[in-house]
């Protein structure tokens, strides 16, 4: 394959692929050969061209000076490598599927709160304790004087006891007790939801500032890219091609950023709140399980427990005490004459005082069951409030899943414009127009983000429920990155191809086909220094590599020294390796199966014991090895099942349904490319064979038969 039909494989136009040159527009058809300098000039004269038309859309014929203009002193290699790295810059930003443990910690955060409950609580502590422990009595002491014309005055002293038994007495203190009691209750209760605001408030700020970190760091990446930008125009400018006002807008954009930026940081620094050593991780977007927030709301008996309280208040204030007089009284008296003579008698009594004429009942009913009603219409606004909040929530969710087909769209757009230049047919303006339009779909979904995450703590607090991940689930668009392409994809990669193709056509290529996992040999043949590039750009394009081991001999028992260095050096390197061993090519297989597989056996187990616990080994397995699959699953944590040669997915089904039954969860489907005659024919068996068995995981043979499949496509 020519280097233009090696690279427009990666332009993946799926069922039509643009692969041979017979193909492309008459443009396209360049041999390599006829890249030469002057053709070199001509193309960056026309991207010059267009990068003032970039910053308007204008016609800027009128504008372009007659100046000549080597284009080699505006557009070099370094400045498109430089948008190429902040493009990696803004799809590596890390982003995670589930809400994890930080964007819990401050939904869930605990802020400071106010002390009046405490001062409540002490305040009805105290009134208990004083009524319910007063019984009524008081202690009586009084004096009279009689003061008369004759002189014949007289005095009486007297001192006793009265024990009150209804106004402000026994029972009357028994029934302070009891409110205070119920007053408590009802504070406690009633406080819940005043909390629950105040922390609202408080997580809300947790949030912002949470998030406002986030679109810091997409501010930063649009500022870089914006000044990459100015800095060309003024190349332009200066070269005599493009006017001052050209450059207008781009400069508006990067001092504009620049502003958000201060803005920013000044609110960050000025936020009361320590940064997470777990760094600012993207959250994905949430939805609330409205079902469940509604059906605990109605469950909820917190209203119940209100109306209760006030109902048990109102019916000790409406008891009136003071017109219920029932005093039990001992006096002891003195009585003194003219003489100085005194005289005294003890005195026992009580008095009782009930109103005839009274009708309370009646309006204690009628305020007992307002708190009823109360009670039950508070749960209904409540629900109703909720659901109206959910229904405003959902248009949101809806301006997520836009946003996220415009990330998408503009992301494949990107690549593939990457993929042209790099065969000197791509637009650089296009890449700028792109790379900015994603800055800028990221910031808006970041803001997105933030407004589901805070609506979604307001949601939960008017609804008193409070955050509870319980109500709060995570929207999943991980199938729809797969570019049309069910389940997750592995590829084998031998040393021969490893070493024929660069690096960066191999991840363009395992990107446009949806492979997120490379199987790659590691056998003396390889370029080690080309694999150690490749894993270190892999972990950045979050790629999962597998080393292979794959020679036959490592079975025999005289070689597993051999075999445990190799595979411990192999886990030095990376964390998963996988083995490629295969008894069955022996020669001499058919006589002595019993005895290889045996050996195979003990080898795998040999090399299971080596690993740690956050290491991996997977393995390669025929259809034949069904017979031993409880080993196998054993001893390894991934298997790959070669099922090659088999394009009807009944008779599929039926040959995996002893692996699904045994290991279900360690399986994946291996097939080979030269087994269908199209892609569309492999990808319409992927979906039946998953539809039907549920296998999610797939891994194809191999980059050299997919190349070679892509290219024979009509």
């Amino acid at each position: 394959m020519n280097k233009i039909k090696q690279d427009y494989c990666l332009v993946d136009h799926s069922i039509y692929p643009v692969i041979l040159s017979e193909q492309l527009p008459k443009f396209f058809k360049m041999n390599i050969n006829i890249r030469n300098s002057v053709i070199i000039s001509v193309v960056l004269t026309i991207i010059v061209i267009f990068i003032s038309l970039s910053v308007y859309g204008e016609n800027t014929d009128s504008y372009i000076h007659t100046v000549p203009v080597e284009p080699s002193e505006i557009i070099d290699s370094k400045s498109v490598s430089r948008f190429y790295e902040l493009y990696n810059e803004l799809i590596s930003i890390e982003k995670e599927d589930s809400i994890y443990p930080y964007i819990e910690e401050i939904m869930e955060s605990e802020c400071k709160s106010h002390d009046e409950l405490k001062i409540k609580e002490e305040v009805y502590d105290r009134q208990f304790e004083r009524f319910d422990s007063d019984p009524g009595l008081n202690f009586d002491i009084g004096y009279r004087s009689t003061i008369e014309v004759t002189d014949d005055d007289s005095h009486s002293i007297y001192a006793g006891l009265t024990w009150k038994m209804l106004d402000d007495g026994l029972f009357e203190n028994k029934n302070r007790a009891e409110t205070a009691k119920y007053n408590l209750a009802l504070s406690r209760l009633r406080y819940k939801a005043l909390q629950l605001n105040r922390m609202t408030g408080c997580r809300h700020d947790s949030v912002i500032y949470y998030f406002n970190n986030l679109k810091l760091n997409i501010l930063n990446i649009k500022f870089q890219l914006l000044s990459a930008q100015y800095d060309l125009l003024k190349k332009l400018y200066f070269l005599g091609v493009i006017h001052l006002d050209e450059t207008v807008r781009v400069e508006e954009r990067l001092r504009s950023v620049e502003n958000m930026i201060d803005n920013f940081r000044l609110y960050i620094n000025a936020f009361d709140h320590k940064d997470t050593a777990r760094g600012f991780i993207e959250p994905p977007f949430i939805d609330i399980h409205i079902e469940k927030l509604l059906q605990e709301i109605k469950e909820d008996d917190t209203y119940e427990k209100i109306a209760d309280m006030e109902k048990k208040i109102i019916e000790g204030r409406n008891i009136e005490w003071d017109k219920r007089r029932f005093n039990i009284f001992v006096r002891q008296g003195l009585d003194i004459d003219e003489n100085n003579r005194g005289t005294g008698n003890t005195t026992f009594g009580l008095n009782l005082s009930i109103p005839l004429f009274e009708d309370t009942k009646s309006l204690i009913d009628i305020e007992k069951r307002e708190k009823d009603l109360i009670g039950k219409l508070g749960r209904l606004d409540i629900m109703e409030h909720t659901k109206r909040s959910y229904y405003e929530y959902r248009y949101k969710v809806g301006d997520a899943i836009k946003l996220h087909y415009k990330q998408l769209y503009v992301t494949e757009k990107l690549r593939r414009e990457f993929i042209y230049n790099r065969i000197n047919m791509g637009n650089l303006p296009i890449i700028i127009n792109k790379i900015n339009d994603l800055t800028d779909i990221d910031f808006e979904i970041i803001d997105l983000k933030e407004k589901l995450y805070i609506g979604a703590l307001k949601i939960l607090s008017d609804s008193g429920r409070g955050y509870n991940s319980d109500f709060i689930k995570s929207v999943d668009f991980v199938e729809d990155q797969r570019r049309l392409r069910v389940g997750e994809r592995a590829i084998y990669i031998w040393s021969h191809s490893f070493n024929l193709y660069d690096n960066n056509f191999i991840f363009d290529l395992l990107t446009a086909k949806s492979i997120d996992r490379a199987l790659l040999s590691a056998s003396k043949k390889i370029n080690s220094k080309k694999l150690l590039g490749f894993l270190d750009r892999a972990k950045e394009l979050e790629i999962s590599v597998e080393l292979v081991g794959s020679s036959t001999e490592w079975i025999f028992p005289e070689n597993f020294h051999k075999v445990k260095e190799r595979v411990q050096r192999l886990y030095s390197i990376n964390p998963v390796v996988h083995l490629d061993i295969e008894p069955q090519i022996l020669s001499d297989y058919s006589e002595k199966r019993d005895i290889y597989i045996r050996y195979y056996l003990e080898m795998l187990h040999g090399i299971s014991l080596l690993k740690e616990p956050d290491q991996t080994l997977s393995v390669s397995v025929p259809l034949h090895f069904r017979d031993y699959l409880n080993e196998i699953c054993e001893f390894s944590d991934i298997v790959y099942v070669m099922a090659y040669g088999i394009r009807d997915w009944k008779k599929m089904k039926s040959k995996m349904a002893p692996f699904l039954e045994s290991c279900r969860d360690q399986i994946v489907l291996s097939l080979r490319y030269t087994d269908f005659d199209r892609e569309l024919d492999m990808e319409t068996f992927i979906e039946k064979i998953k539809k039907e068995t549920a296998i999610n995981r797939f891994a194809f043979h191999d980059v050299k038969r997919l190349i070679t499949m892509v290219e024979r496509q009509p």
